[in-house]
C-alpha cells in the first residue's frame, strides 16, 4: 500500500461569537473521500511564510466570512492542538491555535473562498450553543463548547 505524502501546516482558527451566544461553523468535507461524510468547523487556515498568528486570523476570516477584523480586537489563544486529517490525497499534520472572538452577528460573504475552500465547503451558519450540544453532526473542535465557556469564565474573572 503507498504511504500518503504528509503536509506540515501552522494554522489559526476564529471562534467567532456573536451577542446572541450563536458560534459560526463552516460546513465541509473531503473532496476525495465523500464517504467519510461532511462536518462543522470554524473559520481559519494556514500560516503564510512570515505571517503572524493575529495577521493570519485577520486575513482568514476576511476570506473566508468576508468579515473584517481589527487585529487589535483579537484575544489571546484559548486552545492549542496538533491533529491529523486527510484531504484531496495527503496526510495533514496541522499544528493549530485557537482564537475566540466576540462580533455583532452579520451576513456572511463567502466569495473569498478559494478554489479548494469552493470544492470542499459548502455552506456556513450560526449555531446556538443548544443546538451544538444537541447535535450528531461532527464539530471541530470536539470540545468547542467548552472552550467558550472557558473563555467566558477567565473574561469574567
Amino acid at each position: 500500500m503507498e504511504e500518503q505524502p504528509v503536509l506540515e501546516r501552522e494554522a489559526v482558527r476564529v471562534i467567532l461569537v456573536d451577542e446572541a451566544g450563536r458560534v459560526l461553523l463552516i460546513e465541509a468535507h473531503d473532496p476525495a473521500r465523500p464517504d467519510l461524510g461532511w462536518y462543522w468547523f470554524t473559520p481559519g487556515g494556514g500560516l503564510e511564510p512570515g505571517e503572524s498568528e493575529t495577521d493570519c486570523a485577520v486575513r482568514e476570516v476576511l476570506e473566508e466570512t468576508g468579515l473584517r477584523l481589527n487585529p487589535e480586537d483579537l484575544g489571546p489563544v484559548v486552545h492549542d492542538q496538533v491533529i491529523e486529517y486527510g484531504f484531496e490525497g495527503s496526510l495533514v499534520r496541522q499544528h493549530q491555535v485557537f482564537l475566540l472572538h466576540r462580533v455583532e452577528a452579520f451576513y456572511v460573504d463567502t466569495r473569498g473562498w478559494d478554489a479548494a475552500e469552493v470544492r470542499s465547503q459548502r455552506k456556513v451558519r450560526w449555531w446556538t450553543t443548544e443546538e451544538l450540544s444537541g447535535t450528531n453532526e461532527a464539530v471541530y473542535p470536539d470540545n468547542l463548547l467548552e472552550l467558550i465557556t472557558r473563555a467566558d469564565n477567565q473574561r469574567r474573572d
